[in-house]
């Protein structure tokens, strides 16, 4: 999602997001809003709260990432403003909530996972339709009160006009490598979730729905 449907709205990269043919989408990446394990906030419902008594930072991968993006969407459905800090990549990111620079991120949730099991942030909520499968402990942000879903999508694409014949060749493939054990196994664990599949006229749908959901956040990004 953050490279075929936000980049191509947040910048002139020279691609939009239907300019290829959807193959299969083959994993769904939750994130997790995360704090330092030192940090008084304990839950969504004190995040919101200590956002409206003072200002909160954030941090992410850069402008117009998915946890910029996911951010400012929340806050506006909360009706609070965080500050943003940008940095060039999500291990900075991570890195600044360590340090306790800033209060807050928004990491996906495998690349959490390991400062969250050794206690040195303190997990939040994640942004899945239900707990996660290997952190069940950890609440999703509609448990929580608050109405946000987001999965960013691994995916395969393919040049606009590819033949149906190879399309199908793809998608089958795709189907099979997902259903492996070994291929599970190996994506659970780096992911945080297991893979999913969905085929190409699924994906298409989900590209249009993200579209949708985030043109008016993004055109307002833009002009801010």
């Amino acid at each position: 999602m953050g490279s075929n449907v936000l980049t191509p709205m947040m910048n002139d990269v020279g691609f939009q997001p239907d300019s290829f043919d959807p193959i299969a989408i083959v994993a769904a990446t939750t994130h997790v809003f995360c704090v330092s394990a030192e940090s008084p906030i304990r839950s969504m419902a004190d995040l919101v709260s200590a956002a409206r008594e003072r200002p909160l930072s954030y941090s992410s991968a850069g402008v117009g990432s998915v946890g910029h993006v996911v951010v400012e969407l929340f806050s506006r459905r909360a009706g609070i403003e965080f500050l943003h800090v940008p940095y060039t990549g999500s291990a900075g990111a991570l890195n600044a909530v360590l340090g306790r620079h800033v209060d807050m991120t928004l990491p996906t949730t495998g690349s959490a996972m390991p400062t969250i099991r050794n206690g040195s942030i303190r997990a939040l909520a994640i942004t899945a339709e239900a707990r996660s499968t290997v952190a069940p402990e950890m609440p999703t942000v509609r448990e929580s009160g608050f109405d946000l879903l987001v999965a960013n999508w691994r995916g395969i694409l393919a040049p606009k006009n590819t033949p149906a014949a190879v399309r199908d060749a793809l998608t089958d493939l795709s189907r099979r490598i997902v259903s492996d054990p070994e291929f599970v196994q190996q994506a659970t664990q780096a992911e945080g979730e297991p893979p999913i599949f969905q085929d190409g006229a699924g994906f298409a749908r989900q590209i249009a729905s993200e579209v949708a959901e985030y043109k008016d956040l993004v055109a307002h990004m833009r002009r801010g």
